[in-house]
């Protein structure tokens, strides 16, 4: 004999109905915890990329704007930043490199003949727990040469890298960086992102982590070992980015932005995760919502009579419901349930439910 009261029905039930429910919920509300973020900003004349990240270096935010001057035709100028609200504390914390794209084509077809044309940027030696000192560096006159810096000298820096030696940033075209699609064909850097062969940059030109854009002033040793850091911001200009035939609209809507030694960054529109993540999620809800269906057609063959407050006993292909009257006065009767195809399943109480959906 096997007896089954309406509560053991009730558990048994939400098992198979409520915890696949969770699944889906669960799984995208981790994926969904990834800590970059992404975003972009389109007008006319320019497109905005801005990127957030937490690494050894804590929350780094970072953001690059491409944009066209009327009054330059054929220039394409660049404006990297580092817009952390907190000071730089580890040589993970600098933006030390940019990758992005332009095509005749929406996301394929020639590339743009792009000519590294300047460089500059408010440089200072970081000093740690001291201020940092602003100077103005100038590069080396021959390759292999060392480039000198004046303390204390007004005016913005050339970071042109284009010498062995010269340790500020290098600018590299016909790139195949597979970021998303298209890849992307050009980068400036004064890392050398090494795993990124071949997309990296020459090591001899450019150094590690020196002149890396940081925030505020440097409060580590790890940070003073650098070298000479770029405050803030850097602004780059290339030529050959003649209309009509480049514009704005050329640069895809994707870019990587390196920190430290290694691109940590990945803006794309939509963002790298985003499509996986609906994907997964229609995936795991459509799992999950099929477990369901087969749990509700198994019980619904197993439970057929609606018993609230009863004890349901089977035995031997004959079924009899028991209802506890809720006065002396009620009654009760016995009901036959009807029987489903297998003989051998039990009768109970079928449970309603209510599932809870996930929070968005």
């Amino acid at each position: 004999m096997r007896t089954l009261d309406s509560s053991a029905h009730r558990s048994m039930f939400r098992s198979f109905q409520l915890a696949p429910a969770w699944l889906p919920c669960i799984l995208i509300v981790t994926i969904a915890t990834v800590p970059a973020r992404a975003d972009i900003i389109r007008t006319a004349t320019s497109v905005v990329f801005t990127g957030t990240v937490s690494n050894s270096a804590g929350p780094v935010s970072v953001q690059a704007t491409l944009w066209t001057d009327p009054s330059l035709p054929g220039t394409l100028n660049l404006l990297l930043q580092n817009t952390s609200t907190a000071a730089t504390i580890a040589p993970a914390g600098l933006l030390t490199s940019f990758y992005f794209g332009a095509y005749s084509g929406t996301t394929s077809g020639s590339a743009p003949g792009l000519t590294y044309v300047s460089g500059s940027g408010q440089v200072y030696q970081p000093v740690k727990n001291g201020g940092d000192v602003p100077g103005v560096y100038v590069p080396p006159a021959s390759a292999g040469g060392s480039g000198t810096f004046t303390p204390f000298a007004s005016g913005l820096s050339n970071l042109v890298a284009t010498k062995k030696g010269d340790d500020t940033w290098q600018f590299r075209s016909g790139l195949s960086l597979v970021a998303s699609e298209p890849p992307l064909n050009f980068g400036i850097g004064t890392a050398g992102n090494n795993s990124l062969t071949p997309n990296n940059f020459n090591g001899d030109v450019v150094g590690g982590n020196n002149f890396g854009i940081s925030v505020g002033d440097a409060s580590t040793q790890n940070l003073q070992s650098v070298g000479l850091l770029v405050r803030q911001s850097a602004w780059f200009r290339f030529a050959g980015f003649t209309a009509p035939a480049w514009t704005i609209g050329n640069i895809p809507n994707h870019a990587v932005f390196g920190l430290g030694s290694g691109p940590d960054v990945i803006i794309s529109v939509p963002e790298p995760g985003t499509m996986p993540l609906a994907a997964i999620g229609v995936v795991a809800a459509m799992g999950a919502w099929l477990r369901r269906r087969i749990a509700m057609r198994r019980l619904d063959r197993e439970v057929r009579v609606h018993t609230p407050k009863s004890t349901a006993i089977v035995q031997s292909g004959q079924s009899s419901i028991s209802h506890r009257p809720r006065t002396a006065s009620d009654s009760y009767r016995p009901v036959s349930p009807s029987r489903s195809s297998d003989d051998s399943a039990p009768s109970g109480s079928m449970i309603r439910y209510q599932r809870t959906p996930c929070a968005s």
